[in-house]
């Protein structure tokens, strides 16, 4: 966290933390739908713009790992402990609800077919991921 009152606003802290491209996201929609769950590890003790990233490992279902010091990184371990985690890949996920309701908002490692509005593609879904939707209630005339 900032320490100094010079540093630290409330527009600089929300500028640094918010993503400052959407290549990064639009590539995870891409990888999502075609099935490849993306793995990112960063190893630097500078700055990098890990808020970009992050959004093809979240839509993608895959992780990211940021260490600061090669030196001391766990590289070949952690990526032996997440090659033996339990997942699934390739996920289709059809949402069918009554009249009553439909689906708003849908959360979680996935991205949106790109001809049907009821299907959502997974490309990798693990223990520790999950999915959530909203589903609000319409009156049927």
């Amino acid at each position: 966290m900032f320490k100094s009152k010079d540093v630290y606003n409330e527009g600089v802290h929300k500028k640094v933390f918010q993503p400052q491209s959407n290549f990064y996201k639009d590539l995870g929609m891409l990888a999502s739908s075609r099935g490849v769950s993306v793995d990112v590890y960063v190893v630097s003790s500078e700055w990098v713009d890990l808020a970009s990233i992050r959004s093809v490992c979240e839509l993608t279902g895959g992780r990211l790992v940021h260490y600061t010091d090669p030196v001391e990184c766990n590289l070949p371990k952690d990526c032996a402990t997440l090659a033996q985690l339990y997942g699934a890949g390739r996920g289709m996920l059809r949402i069918r609800t009554s009249a009553q309701f439909r689906v708003s908002k849908v959360r979680g490692p996935c991205a949106p077919d790109p001809y049907r509005d009821d299907v959502l593609h997974a490309a990798g879904l693990d223990l520790h991921q999950h999915l959530q939707q909203s589903l609000p209630f319409t009156a049927v005339q």
